[in-house]
């Protein structure tokens, strides 16, 4: 291995360094902002409405 090579992977090892801190940073803003709270109840809202349009057909039928 060169002398350039070796400079190269020092290099990606800095970056990939930076980018996991980087991502650590994101990780604690979302955990501050709530995301997975937002998330959890995006998916409850979703599925009470998957819920509410079933019940709507169910009633749908009953009618005919």
């Amino acid at each position: 291995m060169g002398l350039k090579d070796m400079l190269n992977v020092s290099s990606i090892q800095a970056e990939n360094e930076r980018l996991k801190e980087e991502n650590q940073k994101l990780k604690k803003k979302l955990d501050e902002l709530g995301y997975d709270d937002y998330m959890e109840i995006k998916r409850l809202k979703e599925n009470l409405e998957r819920e509410i349009q079933a019940s709507k057909r169910m009633l749908a039928n009953l009618d005919e």
